[in-house]
C-alpha cells in the first residue's frame, strides 16, 4: 500500500512541477499600423490575409445560400439554418444578418486589397522589386474580384472607396 501511495506522490509531483512557460512563445500583432504595410514583411503578410476574404464567404453556409437556394441544384436540407431563404417567405429582407455581414465582410476585404494596391504603385513599400510588386498587384485584383461581384450581385450598388 505504501509503495502504491510513494508512487501516486511521485507522479503528482513530477506532474505539478512542469511549467509551460516556453511551451508557446509568440509575438502577437494585434494593432497593426498602416506602417506595417510599407515593410515587404507587412505587405506579403497584408496579400496573405486577401486569401482569407474569400473564406468569409465560400467556406460558411452564407455562400451556399445565397447562390444555390431556389436551384435545381439544392434545396432545404435537414440541417442549417436559413432555411426560409429557399421558401422565399418574408423572413427574407434586407435585416438578415448574413446580408450584413456580407457586406461587412467584403468592405473590409475590398478596402484592404485596395490600401495594398496604393502602397505597392505609390513605392512606399522597401525591399519590394518590381517583379514582386507586379505580381502581388495582379494577385491581390484577382483575390478582389469576387468580393465585388457577390457585393454587387447579391446586394445591388453601393458606394465603395476605391483608393485606399
Amino acid at each position: 500500500m505504501k509503495k502504491i501511495v510513494y508512487t501516486l506522490l511521485i507522479a503528482s509531483l513530477m506532474l505539478t512541477n512542469q511549467s509551460c512557460k516556453n511551451l508557446l512563445e509568440e509575438t502577437p500583432i494585434s494593432s497593426v499600423g498602416a506602417d506595417y504595410f510599407n515593410s515587404q514583411a507587412g505587405f506579403e503578410a497584408g496579400v496573405k490575409a486577401a486569401y482569407s476574404s474569400l473564406r468569409d464567404y465560400y467556406g460558411r453556409e452564407i455562400g451556399t445560400n445565397l447562390t444555390v437556394f431556389g436551384t435545381d441544384t439544392y434545396t432545404m436540407g435537414a440541417d442549417g439554418s436559413y432555411k426560409y431563404m429557399n421558401q422565399y417567405t418574408t423572413q427574407f429582407g434586407s435585416n438578415v444578418d448574413i446580408l450584413r455581414d456580407l457586406w461587412n465582410n467584403f468592405y473590409v476585404a475590398i478596402n484592404t486589397m485596395n490600401v495594398l494596391i496604393d502602397k505597392a504603385n505609390a513605392g512606399t513599400v522597401t525591399g519590394l522589386t518590381d517583379a514582386n510588386k507586379n505580381l502581388r498587384i495582379a494577385e491581390l485584383r484577382f483575390f478582389a474580384c469576387p468580393p465585388l461581384l457577390h457585393s454587387g450581385s447579391k446586394l445591388g450598388t453601393r458606394s465603395l472607396n476605391v483608393n485606399g
